[in-house]
């Protein structure tokens, strides 16, 4: 019964900052390897009003997955 509902977690937003991006790895080399799997994105990557730049992706349980970079 589990397996066929699709917000098991609706509403809940995580926040990941990848603490292996530097000068050499971006966050826009991330993102595009989320394209190359052909994951669904949610929101695109952009640089947000805040200054920050992030992708937001929306995963099978319903969780809301927002990517972004380090101030």
């Amino acid at each position: 019964m589990l397996a066929k509902c699709h917000a098991l977690a609706y509403g809940i937003n995580i926040v990941a900052y990848p603490e292996y991006l530097d000068d050499q790895r971006t966050i826009s080399d991330l993102y595009n390897n989320v394209q190359k799997i052909d994951y669904p994105i949610n929101a695109p990557l952009e640089v947000r009003p805040w200054g920050l730049t992030d992708f937001r992706l929306l995963d099978p349980d319903g969780y809301y997955l927002r990517i972004t970079s380090k101030a």
